[in-house]
């Protein structure tokens, strides 16, 4: 404010000059000088939450110390981790899942935890031994011991496996 005047009967009278000013708010910016001579400032809006996941999207403001932010307890978030499902936010704004362990089979290993998939494997080496005599094949799976000794078998001794039929050769229903 620029220097007074002095009005008889009505004392010291201040002309608002505009302008700059700061009301010692930290919930508002842009503060000005109004035609009352007033510092005033907007309202600040609380946004811009910290980075992460976890926290609310709006925050309240606090005279003292400005925007204020609520971690979302609770909401669904994701933790980055394949062996985690279910993750949460938790009440101080991290993200953490339940881990889940995948059991080693005997013809694949884990692989990775794939949402809600459950586990996914890698087939270990076809040909490595497995079960009684078996031999794991290229899909992880144990394949049972030939029944035959080599030495001794026929040809129409041994299962064939059926074809598939194709559409044009399945049997009307």
């Amino acid at each position: 404010m620029a220097g007074g005047l002095c009005v008889v009967d009505a004392g010291c009278r201040y002309l608002a000059m505009p302008g700059d000013c700061d009301d010692g708010s930290d919930c508002t910016s842009m503060d000005r000088c109004d035609n009352r001579g007033d510092c005033v400032g907007q309202v600040r809006q609380c946004t811009a939450p910290p980075a992460g996941q976890c926290w609310a999207a709006a925050g309240v403001c606090v005279a003292d110390a400005g925007c204020s932010y609520q971690p979302a307890a609770g909401s669904t978030c994701n933790d980055q981790e394949n062996c985690t499902l279910d993750d949460r936010c938790d009440g101080d704004a991290g993200c953490a899942g339940t881990r889940v362990t995948c059991a080693a089979r005997e013809c694949a290993v884990p692989r990775e935890l794939h949402g809600r998939r459950g586990c996914l494997y890698a087939a270990i080496d076809a040909g490595i031994a497995c079960g009684d005599g078996g031999a794991c094949n290229v899909q992880g799976a144990c394949l049972p011991p030939f029944p035959f000794v080599p030495s001794n078998v026929a040809i129409n001794d041994i299962p064939r496996p059926r074809a598939a039929r194709s559409p044009s050769t399945a049997a009307p229903r």
